[in-house]
């Protein structure tokens, strides 16, 4: 976010700053799914709070507000 940040203030040119901000997204993508893959079920049964419907509503929260934001 700093290099991104760095280019607007710079004036650098529109199509190096999407680029830019596309490989941000690639690689926030990234992070989610391999958290998705490896990381949600562990913590929906260790970390998260309440019930198993409690749980789910969390966990369905967050995959609603990761798909708005693809």
């Amino acid at each position: 976010m700093r290099s991104l940040r760095r280019m607007v203030g710079e004036h650098r040119c529109a199509d190096e700053i999407l680029l830019q901000v596309a490989a941000v997204k690639a690689a926030l993508n990234q992070v989610s799914g391999q958290l998705l893959d490896h990381e949600l079920s562990a913590c929906m049964n260790s970390c998260m709070e309440g019930d198993a419907d409690v749980r789910l509503g969390k966990v369905t929260k967050v995959l609603t507000t990761l798909l708005k934001q693809t």
